[in-house]
Protein backbone atom coordinates (compact mmCIF):
# COMPACT_ATOMS: atom_id res chain seq x y z
CA UNK A 1 0.00 0.00 0.00
CA UNK A 2 2.76 2.49 0.66
CA UNK A 3 4.45 1.83 -2.42
CA UNK A 4 1.50 2.56 -4.34
CA UNK A 5 1.74 5.66 -2.44
CA UNK A 6 4.75 6.73 -2.99
CA UNK A 7 4.75 7.81 -6.91
CA UNK A 8 1.20 9.63 -6.37
CA UNK A 9 2.87 11.89 -3.51
CA UNK A 10 6.07 12.38 -5.64
CA UNK A 11 3.97 13.51 -9.29
CA UNK A 12 1.87 15.92 -6.70
CA UNK A 13 5.02 17.39 -4.96
CA UNK A 14 6.38 17.76 -8.89
CA UNK A 15 2.86 19.79 -10.23
CA UNK A 16 3.04 21.75 -6.88
CA UNK A 17 6.76 22.92 -7.02
CA UNK A 18 6.29 23.36 -11.02
CA UNK A 19 3.34 25.30 -10.55
CA UNK A 20 5.46 27.59 -7.48
CA UNK A 21 8.18 28.44 -10.22
CA UNK A 22 5.50 29.27 -13.12
CA UNK A 23 3.88 31.51 -10.34
CA UNK A 24 6.91 33.26 -9.41
CA UNK A 25 8.35 33.47 -13.38
CA UNK A 26 5.16 34.55 -14.25
CA UNK A 27 4.87 37.54 -11.45
CA UNK A 28 8.92 39.19 -12.31
CA UNK A 29 8.20 38.86 -15.82
CA UNK A 30 4.66 41.21 -15.42
CA UNK A 31 7.04 43.35 -13.09
CA UNK A 32 9.87 43.71 -15.55
CA UNK A 33 7.21 44.41 -18.70
CA UNK A 34 5.27 46.99 -16.44
CA UNK A 35 4.47 50.25 -18.63
CA UNK A 36 6.86 53.27 -18.01
CA UNK A 37 5.62 56.28 -17.34
CA UNK A 38 8.37 58.54 -18.72
CA UNK A 39 8.97 59.10 -21.56
CA UNK A 40 11.86 61.46 -23.74
CA UNK A 41 10.38 64.55 -25.07
CA UNK A 42 10.45 63.85 -28.61
CA UNK A 43 8.06 61.03 -27.97
CA UNK A 44 6.01 63.35 -26.15
CA UNK A 45 5.80 66.11 -29.02
CA UNK A 46 5.70 63.33 -31.56
CA UNK A 47 2.10 62.24 -29.79
CA UNK A 48 0.92 65.34 -29.04
CA UNK A 49 1.27 65.97 -33.39
CA UNK A 50 -1.91 65.42 -35.24
CA UNK A 51 -1.55 61.68 -37.00
CA UNK A 52 -3.02 63.61 -40.31
CA UNK A 53 -0.49 65.77 -40.90
CA UNK A 54 3.16 64.88 -42.90
CA UNK A 55 6.52 65.55 -41.63
CA UNK A 56 7.63 67.86 -44.22
CA UNK A 57 11.25 69.84 -44.28
CA UNK A 58 9.72 73.23 -43.02
CA UNK A 59 7.73 71.21 -39.86
CA UNK A 60 11.15 69.55 -38.66
CA UNK A 61 12.66 73.18 -38.99
CA UNK A 62 10.34 74.27 -37.17
CA UNK A 63 10.54 71.77 -34.39
CA UNK A 64 11.95 72.52 -31.15
CA UNK A 65 15.20 70.87 -31.00
CA UNK A 66 16.11 68.17 -28.18
CA UNK A 67 17.27 69.62 -25.06
CA UNK A 68 20.92 68.68 -24.56
CA UNK A 69 21.80 66.73 -21.24
CA UNK A 70 24.24 68.90 -18.67
CA UNK A 71 27.71 68.66 -19.33
CA UNK A 72 27.80 66.77 -15.83
CA UNK A 73 25.40 66.10 -13.22
CA UNK A 74 26.83 65.66 -9.91
CA UNK A 75 25.71 62.59 -7.79
CA UNK A 76 22.43 63.15 -5.53
CA UNK A 77 23.11 63.35 -1.79
CA UNK A 78 22.11 59.87 -0.25
CA UNK A 79 19.30 61.21 2.27
CA UNK A 80 18.81 58.99 5.56
CA UNK A 81 15.68 58.53 5.87
CA UNK A 82 15.78 56.13 8.69
CA UNK A 83 13.89 57.04 11.78
CA UNK A 84 15.50 55.43 14.32
CA UNK A 85 19.24 53.66 14.72
CA UNK A 86 19.71 50.42 13.70
CA UNK A 87 22.05 47.13 15.54
CA UNK A 88 23.96 45.04 13.01
CA UNK A 89 22.57 41.48 13.44
CA UNK A 90 23.82 38.50 12.23
CA UNK A 91 21.35 36.12 13.55
CA UNK A 92 19.00 33.56 12.45
CA UNK A 93 15.13 34.11 12.95
CA UNK A 94 11.79 32.99 12.15
CA UNK A 95 9.46 34.46 9.64
CA UNK A 96 6.26 33.23 9.87
CA UNK A 97 3.71 34.62 6.43
CA UNK A 98 -0.18 34.95 7.37
CA UNK A 99 -1.72 31.73 6.30
CA UNK A 100 2.05 30.29 5.48
CA UNK A 101 4.68 28.32 6.75
CA UNK A 102 7.17 29.25 8.86
CA UNK A 103 11.17 30.54 7.06
CA UNK A 104 14.42 30.75 8.35
CA UNK A 105 15.81 34.04 7.99
CA UNK A 106 18.58 35.79 8.39
CA UNK A 107 18.86 38.81 9.68
CA UNK A 108 21.17 41.93 8.67
CA UNK A 109 19.82 44.43 11.45
CA UNK A 110 17.30 45.65 13.30
CA UNK A 111 15.38 48.55 15.20
CA UNK A 112 12.71 49.74 17.29
CA UNK A 113 10.84 50.76 14.06
CA UNK A 114 11.53 47.47 11.94
CA UNK A 115 14.45 44.90 10.77
CA UNK A 116 16.23 44.00 7.50
CA UNK A 117 17.00 40.29 6.79
CA UNK A 118 17.61 38.04 4.30
CA UNK A 119 15.35 34.55 3.16
CA UNK A 120 15.82 32.17 0.74
CA UNK A 121 13.19 30.49 -1.52
CA UNK A 122 9.89 32.76 -0.11
CA UNK A 123 7.51 34.82 -2.35
CA UNK A 124 6.31 37.62 -0.14
CA UNK A 125 4.91 40.49 -1.30
CA UNK A 126 5.63 44.57 -0.29
CA UNK A 127 2.37 44.84 2.15
CA UNK A 128 2.00 41.52 3.12
CA UNK A 129 1.95 40.59 7.19
CA UNK A 130 4.50 38.50 8.61
CA UNK A 131 5.26 37.50 12.29
CA UNK A 132 9.45 37.10 13.46
CA UNK A 133 10.34 35.73 16.33
CA UNK A 134 13.88 36.95 17.12
CA UNK A 135 16.77 37.29 20.09
CA UNK A 136 17.61 40.67 21.63
CA UNK A 137 20.09 39.86 23.88
CA UNK A 138 19.03 36.80 25.46
CA UNK A 139 15.73 37.30 25.48
CA UNK A 140 13.43 35.76 22.66
CA UNK A 141 10.76 38.23 21.65
CA UNK A 142 8.00 38.01 18.99
CA UNK A 143 6.90 41.39 16.37
CA UNK A 144 4.26 41.38 13.81
CA UNK A 145 5.47 43.62 10.77
CA UNK A 146 4.46 44.72 7.13
CA UNK A 147 6.95 44.18 4.51
CA UNK A 148 7.84 47.31 2.63
CA UNK A 149 10.58 46.40 0.24
CA UNK A 150 11.78 43.24 -1.48
CA UNK A 151 14.95 43.35 -3.33
CA UNK A 152 16.25 39.91 -5.29
CA UNK A 153 19.87 39.08 -4.63
CA UNK A 154 19.77 36.40 -7.27
CA UNK A 155 16.90 33.97 -8.20
CA UNK A 156 16.18 32.07 -4.69
CA UNK A 157 17.29 34.72 -2.33
CA UNK A 158 15.58 38.20 -1.26
CA UNK A 159 16.45 41.38 0.78
CA UNK A 160 13.37 42.06 2.90
CA UNK A 161 12.70 45.41 4.67
CA UNK A 162 10.06 44.75 7.51
CA UNK A 163 8.46 47.74 8.84
CA UNK A 164 6.68 46.43 12.12
CA UNK A 165 3.07 46.93 12.85
CA UNK A 166 3.20 45.42 16.86
CA UNK A 167 5.56 45.26 19.14
CA UNK A 168 5.16 44.07 22.40
CA UNK A 169 6.32 47.26 24.88
CA UNK A 170 8.33 45.17 26.66
CA UNK A 171 10.13 44.29 22.94
CA UNK A 172 10.35 47.80 22.52
CA UNK A 173 12.36 48.80 25.98
CA UNK A 174 14.83 45.62 25.29
CA UNK A 175 15.61 46.89 21.78
CA UNK A 176 15.84 50.77 23.33
CA UNK A 177 18.34 49.82 26.05
CA UNK A 178 20.50 47.16 23.25
CA UNK A 179 20.60 50.50 20.71
CA UNK A 180 21.69 52.75 24.25
CA UNK A 181 24.49 50.05 24.85
CA UNK A 182 25.47 49.22 21.15
CA UNK A 183 26.21 53.40 21.09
Amino acid sequence: MLARMEPILIVAFLVGAGALASSVASRRAAERSAPRADRSAAQAATAREPALEEATPERLERAAPAPSPPASTPAPARVNRRKHARIKSDQTFTVTPFAGRALMAQCSDVSEGGMRFGVVGCTLRAGDLVRVTFNIGSETVDAIGSVLRIAALDPITSDVSLEFVRVDPWAAELLAQALQSDA
